[in-house]
């Protein structure tokens, strides 16, 4: 992405819902409710074509709808202030390789060091399989992946701590699992979305390069990251839990002002404060205010841009919002 430069210009200082005038022609206000253009759905794609989160400083991020999900999704997947450097991590060989043969899956290790299930394994290991074909997992339920991570340490935590325990201690056994090499600083692995099909979660757990695996785990989907598909075991979880996450976190739709106050913050913290230790970002501008890449065209109709903070002040994610 060679062409594309970090410098963005933003028409207007408006507020998110201030609806001064600031925008389009001078006596206009910026546009209500949530709208995503053609002509902004085709520059995304064309972005997204080559976009790389270890060198790009902008992300555009598109939400199939306003929910608590697809906000995670946005803003803790591939956010390239999210990055970090893995190449100074040192090479881990597992003994024996996690591996995939004949249809069988040996030498994965995830136990639970907490919780009411401390000691059992994370996953259902019988599960495990090297692609999404070889799961009964649906193209819709595919679609409405969860993102993992903040779904069970801020979520569920936030909904009922008492009952998101143990998938609490399931995300800290898979990031933990460092295969006996103690040099390890990063987490050589990581759930990263999570399946919801029929009363079971199904998970796709990835692996960086610098560990070694076995025969039959593959990059299946292209993404640049080898990764397996399982089952969490049952027992780790509640049917209250599954349904809070096939409710409230990936169906519910919030309006324009709740969608705004929920990633930026209003009477209450906003996804944005939840990262601040890690990546620190701010509002930057709100609904209908165009947005300019330098090199690649202008982003006429998002619904929030998401700048970062000093040192990372020309990082920025800008979303776009679908009804």
């Amino acid at each position: 992405m060679t062409l594309r430069k970090p410098w963005i210009q933003v028409f207007g200082l408006c507020l998110v819902f201030g609806f001064s005038a600031c925008g389009g022609d001078e006596n206009e206000n910026p546009p209500e409710g949530f709208n995503v253009t053609a002509a902004d759905m085709a520059l995304m794609e064309s972005y997204n074509q080559d976009f790389d989160w270890s060198t790009d400083k902008i992300a555009i991020r598109y939400l199939t709808g306003p929910t608590y999900s697809e906000a995670h999704k946005a803003l803790y997947s591939r956010n390239p202030g999210l990055y970090r450097d893995m190449s100074t991590e040192p090479d881990i060989v597992p003994n024996p390789l996690p591996d995939i043969q004949a249809g069988t899956a040996s030498g994965f290790d995830f136990t639970l060091s907490g919780g009411d299930n401390s000691g059992q394994q994370v996953l259902d290991n019988t599960s495990i399989v090297d692609t999404m074909a070889e799961t009964a997992i649906s193209g819709p339920e595919q679609a409405q992946a969860l993102l993992w991570s903040p779904a069970v340490t801020v979520f569920l935590k936030d909904w009922d701590i008492t009952l998101s325990t143990n998938l609490y201690y399931a995300d800290l056994a898979v990031k933990g699992q460092t295969w006996e090499n103690a040099q390890a600083n990063l987490p050589p692995q990581k759930i990263e979305h999570c399946y919801l099909h029929d009363g079971d979660l199904w998970v796709e757990l990835v692996f960086e390069d610098h560990l070694s695996l076995g025969s039959g785990i593959t990059d299946s989907n292209g993404d640049g990251y080898r990764e397996i598909y399982a089952q969490i075991k049952p027992e780790h979880f509640t049917e209250a839990v599954y349904n809070q996450l096939a409710g409230d976190y990936s169906t519910m739709k919030y309006n324009e002002a709740s969608l705004h106050d929920l990633i930026a913050g209003g009477a209450s913290s906003g996804i944005i404060d939840e990262l601040y230790s890690i990546f620190p970002m701010e509002l930057g501008s709100g609904i209908g205010i165009p947005y300019v890449i330098t090199d690649l065209g202008t982003i006429a109709y998002p619904f929030m841009v998401i700048n970062g903070m000093s040192p990372k002040q020309d990082y920025a994610v800008v979303l776009l919002v679908a009804p």
